[in-house]
Parts: C-alpha cells; sequence; structure tokens
C-alpha cells in the first residue's frame, strides 16, 4: 500500500478559532466587553481602579426606549453614569441590576444613572430591551437606545458591559470595561464632584 501523498487538513477547530479572531478585526463585535489596544489606555493605573482624567465634551442627546429624546448630561445633574449593555452580554445579567442598585445612593448626591442598550440594526430596542432587563429582575427600567455602539466607542469601550462617568458639564471622567472593572464606577462618580476639571 503507499503513503497517502494528499496535503494534511487543518483541524475545524483552527479554523474556526481563525474566524472568531478575525470578526473583532473586521469590525464584527463579539457581544462583549474584551481588553484591545485602543481601550487600553482606559483602565486606571494599577493600584488606584478609579484614576480620573478630564477629556472636554459636551455631552450628546440619545432617543431612550420610551421614544423621548434625552440629553445627557440632564440639566442640574452634578454627574451621570453611562452603563452599556446589550441583549447579547452575558455579565450585563449581573452588572445591570448591580448598577440599578446605586442608583439611589448616587441621586442623593446629585448624580444620574443611565442605562445604554446598545442594538444592532434590525433589532427592536423597546422589546428585545425590555424583555432582557425584566428577565435581569430590573423590569420597567427605561434606557436609552445606542444603534450600532456609535455612543459606546465614543468613549473608547470596546463591548459591553462598561461603565462611563461625564460631570456636570459633559467632560469624560473615568471608563471602564469588563465585569470586574464596572462596580467601581460609584466610587469616579463621587470623586467627580470633589475633584473637578482643572481648566
Amino acid at each position: 500500500m503507499l503513503p497517502d501523498a494528499s496535503p494534511p487538513q487543518r483541524p475545524l477547530r483552527f479554523a474556526l478559532g481563525s474566524v472568531l479572531v478575525a470578526l473583532p478585526l473586521l469590525g464584527f463585535p463579539l457581544g462583549c466587553a474584551h481588553t484591545s489596544p485602543a481601550s487600553a489606555d482606559t483602565r486606571a493605573p494599577e493600584g488606584d481602579a478609579v484614576a480620573l482624567r478630564c477629556e472636554r465634551d459636551g455631552g450628546f442627546s440619545a432617543p431612550s426606549d420610551q421614544g423621548a429624546l434625552t440629553d445627557v448630561p440632564r440639566p442640574g445633574a452634578r454627574a451621570t453614569v453611562l452603563e452599556f449593555w446589550s441583549p447579547s452580554c452575558i455579565p450585563c445579567e449581573s452588572t445591570v441590576p448591580a448598577a440599578v442598585a446605586e442608583r439611589a445612593g448616587l441621586a442623593d448626591r446629585g448624580i444620574d444613572l443611565f442605562l445604554v442598550g446598545v442594538f444592532e440594526e434590525g433589532q427592536k430596542p423597546g422589546e428585545s430591551g425590555g424583555a432582557k432587563l425584566a428577565a435581569w429582575g430590573v423590569a420597567g427600567e427605561s434606557f436609552l437606545i445606542d444603534l450600532g455602539g456609535v455612543l459606546m466607542r465614543r468613549y473608547g469601550i470596546a463591548g459591553p458591559p462598561g461603565s462611563v462617568v461625564l460631570d456636570a458639564q459633559g467632560n469624560l471622567r473615568w471608563t471602564a470595561e469588563g465585569k470586574a472593572a464596572a462596580g467601581h464606577f460609584p466610587d469616579a462618580a463621587r470623586r467627580t464632584l470633589d475633584e473637578p476639571c482643572s481648566p
């Protein structure tokens, strides 16, 4: 019997791995945050999970699931927390309820909290977003709609979950990606009140 002269076949696992690596490079999100070189500068230095910065920005307006256009920051807010999530984000099942649980304590200090749902074109945010929040135990929560992740990327977040803190003027003070970093936003928001942007 002659030896087989055909070239060795690559395992399917290698081919699938190559596709998964290529998708984010081509701009296709995989559903949840990952560390990337573009977002590495948003991380706080080791030893200080809440290192503030001051990037001038004027805020934005976005539609809500109720249909109204919402200005962020809201007039009168001393600071604003944005909590980015998507229906396909598995870690968001815990980060979103945890963020909502902080709302009352933040509001006592004049800090707004907005949930920001990231949806792809063709999704129905009002239906899929509301149903997912209800499944996560936060039924009835209103949220802002970020179609295609434009707002999320504006603040340097590659994918949900992600947290952003803005000051009263809408300047970017702090960002974090991923489940582990997200719990630091209450401290970042409080410090934003005590440490204003220098002129």
